[in-house]
């Protein structure tokens, strides 16, 4: 009987490691993208400029995820 209890708690464990790599992950998505565009909205008033560094920050980000 306790194998099988140990059995759904490591299954358990497993799932909510999962879900704790995907929110911490997608924390640090959001403070880096974050941190591009505030860094580039400082030096220029240029939304363009802005929006294109925020694109390129997120396909960045996109490329490093995909490499795990």
């Amino acid at each position: 009987m306790t194998e099988i209890k140990h059995g759904v708690d490591e299954s358990f464990n497993d799932r909510l490691n999962i879900l704790r790599a995907a929110v911490l992950g997608a924390n640090d998505g959001i403070i880096s993208i974050a941190g591009v565009v505030i860094g580039v909205a400082s030096a220029t008033p240029n939304i363009w400029i802005i929006f294109l560094s925020g694109l390129s920050a997120i396909s960045g980000r996109c490329l490093f995820d995909g490499r795990r």
